[in-house]
Parts: C-alpha cells; structure tokens; sequence
C-alpha cells in the first residue's frame, strides 16, 4: 500500500554551542500571525541547559532567540509555551535558583523579556503547562514542594510587596512560606480631613 505523506515546507535545528543530553523542543505555538513559537532546552549561554525561547517566520525564517539560565549542573529548560491575542508569548519550566525553580517567563512579540517569576518550595520545582485566558492573565500549572500547583499571573505579572516592620509576627511568618490570603478594595477616592482618625474613603 502506498501511504501519503505531506511536504517538508521547512526544519530548523537549534543546537547550541555545547553538547548535552537531551536538547528538544518541549512545545510549540502558533500566533494570529502564522509566526512559529518554540519552547524547550539548548545549550546556548548555559552548558548543562538553557531555557529556551524562538521565534520563526510563517516560512520559517528565525526572528529571535532567548537563552537564559543560571549556570549549574542541574541545567535550565522550558517545557511548554503559549501566544496571548496580542502576540505576546509566555514560557514556563524551571531555572536554577534556590535548587530548582518553578519559573515562567513573558516575552513582547519582538523577543523582549517582560518580566519573569520563579517560585520556589524545595529542591525540584517545575512548570509543566502554561496558558493565557482572553484578558492575558497566564496560568501555570506544574509541581512547588512536590505538591500539584496551579498559578495565576496577571497579564504584568504583578507581584504583591507587604511593607511592615522586620519585628511583625505576620511578615515573619509569611517569610515561611505559609499560605495568605489577600483582600484587595478599589477606591474611587480618599477624603482627607485635618486629623488622620477623620479620614475616610469613596
């Protein structure tokens, strides 16, 4: 029997600079473009692993690479990668931090690194899956101190700081790592009087 095979319309191959196993692409996505996204591990900057980021043409041509890491020998690598409606891409896997890091990445349509958060809960933490809603928030999902974890991200990645005393006995017990929960009021307005226990809000 004969089976039909459809054309080769192009390849391209990432190897790096240094030899290591493995090397692969992890995922790929396509944007509203035809652009070509891929996400996986080479061996660019960082001779145990990269994350790695690139960016093809419809035809193929390249358009850009990120390779970024932390030198070790536990290696960096990207494992799944995902286009937002604006062509942003977002990357998720593990760098190397404190052990190994549950890491997810935001790149602009033209290669620029937007932001980057690594989260951390023992020595084997990863990001396996990611995804972006209609409104851009990106969600990850992988293992943070063994445990089946599910992150959401705003669209910015936007990171809450705590402003408090070293003393306090919240601050320091957050600094452990324990769960919180955060309620967040929207204000139209402040209304300032002469004394700061006549103040309100709108």
């Amino acid at each position: 029997s004969v089976v039909a095979q459809g054309p080769l319309l192009w390849q391209q191959n990432l190897n790096g600079t240094a030899i290591i196993t493995p090397i692969r692409t992890m995922s790929v996505a396509i944007d509203r473009s035809g652009n070509v996204v891929a996400a996986g591990r080479t061996a660019v900057n960082v001779p145990s692993g990269d994350f790695t980021v690139a960016k093809f043409g419809p035809d193929g041509a390249p358009l850009w690479q990120q390779h970024l890491g932390t030198f070790s020998r536990l290696g960096n690598g990207a494992s799944s990668v995902a286009v937002d409606q604006d062509e942003n891409v977002v990357a998720a896997g593990f760098t190397i931090g404190t052990g190994r890091d549950f890491t997810v990445m935001k790149f602009s349509p033209d290669g620029v690194l937007l932001w980057q958060r690594d989260l951390h809960g023992s020595t084997e933490d990863r990001a396996n899956s990611v995804t972006v809603d209609k409104q851009g928030n990106v969600v990850a999902g992988g293992t943070i101190g063994g445990a089946f974890a599910l992150v959401k991200f705003s669209r910015d990645g936007d990171v809450l700081y705590i402003h408090g005393s070293a003393a306090s006995r919240m601050l320091r017990n957050l600094d452990q790592g324990i769960p919180v929960c955060i309620t967040v009021t929207l204000l139209d307005g402040l209304v300032l009087a002469r004394s700061v226990f006549n103040h309100s809000m709108n």
